[in-house]
């Protein structure tokens, strides 16, 4: 395995030097955060609801809690989703190894702000709601 950085520029003005792999990961988070871009180089949560209102008139914001394999905490549903389970199953289609945790049925969903504590089937979901998933909290 070959050290990020550790090979000299080849040609060029700069040839024999060597990039320092610290500055260089500090720049590219730099450019993301001025560019408005997530860690992974994806636009973030607020850009996509912008670009999702442009591009298809629709957009949901979706925060998850800690997923297995998932490292992104906000998504935006740019497709229509009107029901809580039409949710369930845009999410599970971009994270399909979470669909048992996504099926579990305890789990809770906040409309705005708002814990939903009646059936999640008499919910509507519009263009612009915020969602959180919130796992099942137990106790003694």
């Amino acid at each position: 395995m070959i050290l990020w950085g550790a090979i000299p520029i080849l040609d060029g003005s700069f040839k024999g030097e060597k990039i320092d792999h610290e500055q260089f990961t500090a720049l590219i988070k730099r450019y993301y955060d001025i560019s408005g871009f997530d860690s992974d180089g994806l636009p973030s949560a607020p850009w996509q609801q912008q670009l999702s209102k442009v591009l298809t008139g629709f957009g949901l914001t979706v925060t998850l809690p800690e997923l297995p394999g998932v490292t992104q905490r906000q998504i935006v549903i740019d497709r229509p989703v009107v029901t809580i389970e039409e949710l369930r199953s845009e999410v599970k289609r971009r994270f399909p190894h979470a669909a048992e945790f996504l099926d579990d049925h305890s789990l809770g969903f906040a409309i705005n702000g708002e814990m939903l504590v009646a059936s999640e089937e008499n919910i509507t979901l519009r263009d612009g709601d915020k969602v959180d998933l919130v796992p099942h909290l137990a106790g003694g």
